[in-house]
């Protein structure tokens, strides 16, 4: 994510009056419901706080797919130069929900209501590094303790937000929910101030938590499932295949993890017992790096699926994370062989 720079405030034509500086009123037309908005709070997560179909994918200002229309009070952008946003939309009075909020009671246009209700609704909270552990040389697993649960979806995300690092970075949860307060992540290691600020943090140390958001979460079906990883994208992933593998159904899971070399695959041993204990089918492909002891794939995931998938594209109910090409490619391809989009999930990170 990009660095903040200093909020702006905008004031619709028409205004209502103000309410109390701490709290606000939101009314979204046409549905004609209400939420209130806590000081400085993003107007998608007190939405979703208060349990409705707020669209989202990303939730750090880089999708859009949570845009709306002021039409009356008046708004704080809290990251202006938000790259899903640009000067014409904040002419129109457009503005990304999970990088406002307002400073009046205010009237908002959903563009994409309704988006689809998220079960669990999120809740900050404090968290402590308690280890962290490296797979491969740019992978590694971080567990973070709550006191409370940890509740969400497998194949949900959650944000993270650093001490002397402003703003928040996405992080997809790698384990199962539980009642211990455990959330895991595995995170590939960048240049970014929050992925170095994470690495070089000393177990014990403080953040917050806000969590869980996405979409992008397992679904009942008795239908077969097609789970695509591509880098760090395996983290969510990892979470929707180890509550399949706790299923009684025991049906066909195809499972493709994209990596750049043979020596950035990781935790191989689990995927593979998986093989063994169930109808699940692993495929790894690597795009570069030593190839010579390599007897896989070598290209792009999504140049593979149709020849390693033992079922058409189509009798797939399909999860996919991993970086914005990987998805533009894999989609494509599931447009092409007539995937309905309603059963292709992932959340966008772009």
């Amino acid at each position: 994510m990009s660095p903040r720079h200093s909020p702006s405030a905008v004031k619709a034509s028409t205004s209502m009056s103000s309410s109390s500086p701490t709290v606000a009123r939101v009314l979204i037309d046409p549905a004609g419901l209400e939420f209130s908005v806590t000081e400085k709070e993003p107007l998608l997560r007190s939405g979703l706080r208060a349990g409705l179909p707020m669209p989202h994918d990303c939730c750090t200002g880089n999708c859009g797919t949570c845009k709306f229309q002021l039409l009356e009070g008046e708004v704080l952008q809290l990251w202006p130069e938000a790259p899903a946003q640009n000067a014409r939309d904040v002419a129109r009075g457009r503005f990304l929900a999970c990088q406002t909020t307002v400073t009046t009671d205010a009237r908002i246009k959903a563009l994409g209501w309704p988006g689809e209700l998220v079960p669990n609704r999120p809740a900050r909270m404090e968290a402590v590094l308690a280890e962290r552990r490296r797979l491969t040389k740019s992978l590694s697993h971080f567990r973070f303790r709550t006191e409370l649960p940890a509740v969400f979806l497998p194949g949900q995300f959650a944000l993270i937000a650093f001490s002397g690092v402003e703003g928040e970075r996405a992080f997809s949860m790698s384990n199962l929910p539980n009642a211990e307060g455990n959330w895991e992540f595995i995170i590939r290691r960048s240049n970014g101030p929050g992925t170095a600020a994470l690495f070089d943090m000393p177990v014990g140390r403080k953040v917050h938590i806000d969590g869980p958001f996405g979409k992008a979460f397992l679904r009942e079906t008795d239908r077969p499932v097609l789970c695509i990883a591509g880098g760090s994208g395996l983290a969510p992933i990892m979470s929707i295949m180890r509550r399949l593998a706790q299923s009684e159904g025991g049906g066909i899971i195809d499972l493709f993890i994209g990596a750049r070399s043979a020596d950035e695959l990781c935790l191989l041993d689990e995927i593979e017992s998986w093989r063994r204990a169930s109808l699940t089918k692993a495929n790894y492909v690597i795009s570069a790096g030593d190839r010579s002891d390599w007897g896989g794939d070598v290209g792009f995931v999504h140049q593979f699926l149709v020849s390693r998938c033992r079922r058409p594209l189509s009798d797939y109910e399909v999860y996919l994370a991993g970086p914005p090409p990987m998805i533009d490619a894999v989609t494509a391809v599931l447009r092409d062989h007539d995937v309905p989009a309603q059963d292709v999930h992932f959340d966008r990170f772009y």
